[in-house]
């Protein structure tokens, strides 16, 4: 997993391990926030609290079925795995629903989860990143705490260029 808040280049740097050819799992999370975006859907999680349950039901469903098509037979990078759905119901003082959890603490990843964190000076709003610099934060905080608890170890990656981090990652996933 390439995990981190939003915002941290987490999409940018899996596009450039994409360019060195490595397989990667796209983030599920932005595609199907862009796609209602385009359309002026209302399958946004920040539209109501029946559009944020849809959306993050949807958005669980689709995660299982990307981690069972990438199977185990090579490398594969996903950008953002189940756990990292948990901070979002944090951040809104949402009940995080039991089918989640137990996704998260049954259906599991490589040990090692490359986090990329906050990183003001590349941060940008978007109408698919709503959240202010203070919300994004509280976001990081939140997922490392997530996978602390999920017995992940969390590898941090380098706030230097998307080459450099991208280097970073494929040093520390060659076998020793």
């Amino acid at each position: 997993i390439v995990s981190g808040t939003v915002g941290a280049g987490k999409t940018t740097l899996l596009e450039v391990l994409a360019k060195r050819g490595l397989r990667s799992i796209p983030e599920i999370a932005a595609e199907l926030i862009n796609e209602q975006v385009q359309v002026d859907g209302e399958l946004v999680p920040w539209k109501s609290e029946l559009a944020f349950h849809k959306f993050e039901d949807l958005l669980l469903r689709k995660r299982i079925e990307a981690y069972i098509v990438a199977g185990k037979r090579e490398v594969c990078f996903f950008d953002r795995g189940i756990p990292d759905a948990i901070p979002f119901f944090q951040v809104e003082a949402k009940s995080v629903p039991l089918v989640l959890l137990e996704a998260a603490r049954n259906i599991r990843y490589n040990q090692r989860v490359f986090y990329l964190p906050f990183w003001e000076e590349i941060y940008e709003k978007s109408p698919f990143r709503p959240q202010s610099i203070e919300e994004a934060i509280n976001i990081d905080m939140l997922l490392r705490q997530t996978y602390t608890d999920l017995e992940y170890t969390l590898v941090e990656v380098p706030k230097v260029a998307v080459e450099d981090r991208a280097q970073f990652i494929l040093n520390a996933t060659e076998p020793a």
